[in-house]
């Protein structure tokens, strides 16, 4: 899976997440009543326990309607995520509130073996030109939406 920001920032009430998610069924079998649950998060230090936690739920209500996928076959998903500004867990930097989006995607679907799981993290943040890491976004700046946005892999997947 890939998720592709469109558009993301934060206003007085929520940070909201504007994206695309690719799935790809690599496998050589057909992967059918595909599931997508997905959240946003705040980045913090003990995300990672966050995550496996999360990811060790039973199934929840999906963000879309089940769909199935051939070997080989991709399908895009709109996502709009959002997380209450009250959740946000907001890291210092340099005497800054700052807030590190975490898109957590969560995949069960039926293959031949049974059900089965594909989770991963993706850590959002602004693009710069030339900068290998991404901006985090503000919180003690006015309200704004990023426009160039980007994502990076963040955490340990699952594959189950």
């Amino acid at each position: 899976m890939a998720l592709r920001p469109r558009r993301g920032g934060i206003n007085l009430l929520t940070a909201t997440l504007d994206a695309e998610l690719e799935i790809v069924n690599r496998g050589d079998a057909p992967a059918e009543a595909i599931y997508v649950t997905a959240r946003l998060l705040s980045a913090h230090r003990d995300q990672q326990a966050e995550l496996d936690a999360l990811f060790a739920e039973p199934r929840v209500r999906a963000a879309t309607a089940p769909f199935f996928l051939a070997p080989g076959e991709a399908r895009v998903l709109p996502l709009l995520l959002t997380l209450p500004r009250a959740a946000i867990r907001p890291i210092d930097m340099g005497g800054h509130a700052m807030f590190v989006p975490v898109a957590a995607v969560d995949l069960r679907y039926a293959s031949g073996a049974g059900e089965a799981q594909s989770a991963a993290a993706f850590a959002v943040g602004v693009e710069r030109d030339g900068a290998t890491k991404l901006a985090p976004f503000r919180l003690d700046g006015p309200a704004r939406m990023h426009e160039t946005l980007g994502a990076r892999p963040h955490g340990e997947p699952v594959m189950r």
